[in-house]
């Protein structure tokens, strides 16, 4: 009898807990509302960005996505095109680079997402900007802006994957993706076009309006060549000035403004480097650093100099 009365005290203050516990937590929850409601300042709802005052926040968040895209698809399609290669403690980054993945590579899927990101951004940019400039839409900067960055969206997907589908539809393949990046050239230059013939146009919306056009025209010349149609190609071409170049930029002012392959030749532990094949060549075209470095994977690596397109570029280093 002893032993069961205990059992029982024990019972009743293990109810007692459990009754203070529960009346704690429905106290915590009526002092903090509900805990699945979040809050963050910074973010704005899908029904915000239809507001005009936001048009430019619209395209640059475009622009962004894009550019992260941009730069993962040139450093990882070096490494597939065994231009360069990785020396890295990642086992995901050496499998890529030894070509040894499947489709549900971490790497790959990367590159992939940020594309199908920077398209689908570009895209709803278009679509919202139309929106929001109605009928003086046809001749908006930003609205060729949008279309020009969404075509070359879909040019690196077309050049980079054999299909993809959009919008949850069916797979397109690659020639039907470049052929919808032309269709978005070709619209961004008509729009551009129409923004310089305004009568209070200035000289800095015309410069602006004769970037983009030439912008347009190389991606349409790029993404017909990859189609097969060098006539097309050569036509769009051929209207581009020789000195043309558009700038992507980045900084170290946050992750998402970073260059991934300045990243991977840093001082310290690089993990890029030049593909044994080009290696002790002589040639000037592919200049190699007189020292090796050692690598993340700490095995010595010839990182690559830095390109011509890059500020501070001397020719040497």
């Amino acid at each position: 009898m002893t032993i069961r009365i205990r059992r029982l005290a024990d019972d009743a203050m293990t109810v007692l807990v459990r009754i203070g516990a529960a009346v704690a937590i429905a106290l915590g929850l009526a002092g903090c509302g509900d805990l699945l409601k979040v809050s963050n300042p910074g973010s704005l709802q899908e029904g915000q960005l239809s507001d005009p005052a936001l048009e430019q926040f619209v395209v640059n968040g475009a622009i962004g996505e894009f550019q992260i895209a941009y730069v993962n698809y040139s450093f990882w399609s070096g490494v597939l095109a065994d231009e360069v290669f990785t020396d890295h403690s990642n086992p995901t980054f050496r499998a890529f680079s030894l070509h040894n993945f499947n489709d549900l590579d971490v790497t790959n899927d990367s590159v992939y997402r940020t594309l199908q990101r920077a398209r689908q951004s570009a895209d709803d940019a278009a679509d919202r900007v139309k929106k929001m400039r109605g009928a003086n839409a046809t001749s908006s900067l930003n609205v060729a802006r949008a279309l020009i960055y969404a075509g070359y969206s879909y040019v690196l997907l077309g050049e980079g994957f054999c299909e993809a589908p959009v919008d949850l539809g069916a797979a397109l393949p690659s020639t039907q993706l470049l052929a919808r990046g032309i269709a978005r050239f070709d619209e961004g230059i008509t729009v551009a076009t129409a923004a310089r013939l305004g009568t209070s146009v200035t000289a800095a919306q015309d410069l602006a309006a004769r970037d983009l056009i030439n912008m347009a025209q190389v991606g349409a010349a790029r993404a017909s060549l990859k189609k097969g149609d060098r006539d097309k190609a050569r036509a769009y071409a051929s209207l581009v000035p020789d000195a043309y170049e558009h700038l992507a930029y980045y900084s170290a002012n946050s992750a998402r403004e970073y260059n991934s392959v300045r990243e991977a030749v840093r001082t310290t532990s690089p993990w890029l480097a030049m593909h044994p094949a080009f290696q002790g060549l002589n040639d000037a075209r592919v200049p190699q650093p007189t020292v090796a470095r050692p690598s993340l994977g700490s095995n010595p690596i010839f990182p690559p100099l830095k390109p011509s397109m890059y500020s501070g570029w001397t020719g040497i280093g």
